[in-house]
């Protein structure tokens, strides 16, 4: 099963119906979903996305050790 179809048969599913799970549809996430399609339309582009978030999730990673806490001296 490749990554883009796993994401438009099983997660996209999951993720529109988890609201009834937990609210029995009436949660402001379950009408947000209510009629949410995946519209990656090939693994091309599917891929940049992942890239360019992994690139996104390194760069917040590095941010935040650039973060010291209060109270706490940088070594």
């Amino acid at each position: 099963m490749t990554l883009r179809t796993m994401l438009s048969e099983e997660v996209s599913p999951y993720l529109q119906n988890l609201g009834h799970q937990f609210s029995g549809g009436n949660s402001t996430f379950t009408q947000h979903m209510k009629g949410a399609r995946f519209t990656i339309p090939n693994a091309q582009l599917l891929m940049k996305v992942v890239e360019e978030m992994d690139e996104d999730k390194i760069l917040m990673s590095t941010a935040q050790d650039d973060v010291v806490p209060s109270g706490k001296r940088a070594r």
